[in-house]
C-alpha cells in the first residue's frame, strides 16, 4: 500500500486490503482480464479488486468491461468491415447499369432467337 500511495496511486490503497495477488502484464490487458474473469468464474475465492490500465485506477467493474470487449484483432477487423461497406455500395451502384444494360441485351437476344 506505500508504494502504491508513493507511486500517486491513491485508489489502489482500498483495493489492497487483505490477501492480495498483483499481475504485472506487458501488451494486452483485454486478454489478461478476459483470462482473470474466467478463472474467477471457476474459483469464487477469486475476487476482483481493480487495478491500474495506463497509469490509470480501474475498478472491478470497469475490469469486467475490459474482459467483455471483443479482442483488439476482431474491432479492427470490425472496423475494417465498417469502411468497406460502403465502398461496396457505391461499385455495386456504378456497376448497375452496366449489369441492367447486359440484361437488356441479353434479353433482346432471347426474343430475336426465339422468333
Amino acid at each position: 500500500r506505500f508504494g502504491a500511495k508513493e507511486a500517486g496511486y491513491d485508489g489502489l490503497s482500498d483495493m489492497l486490503v487483505g490477501p492480495t495477488a498483483i499481475t504485472f502484464i506487458k501488451g494486452d490487458a483485454s486478454g489478461v482480464a478476459k483470462a482473470l474473469r474466467d478463472h474467477a468464474k471457476e474459483n469464487p475465492l477469486l475476487v476482483l479488486k481493480g487495478g491500474v490500465i495506463g497509469g490509470k485506477t480501474v475498478s472491478a467493474a470497469d475490469v469486467k468491461a475490459l474482459a467483455d470487449l471483443p479482442s483488439r484483432e476482431v474491432l479492427l477487423a470490425q472496423i475494417a468491415g465498417m469502411l468497406q461497406a460502403p465502398l461496396n455500395k457505391t461499385a455495386n451502384l456504378l456497376q448497375a447499369p452496366m449489369r441492367k444494360a447486359a440484361y437488356g441485351f441479353k434479353a433482346l437476344i432471347e426474343s430475336k432467337d426465339a422468333a
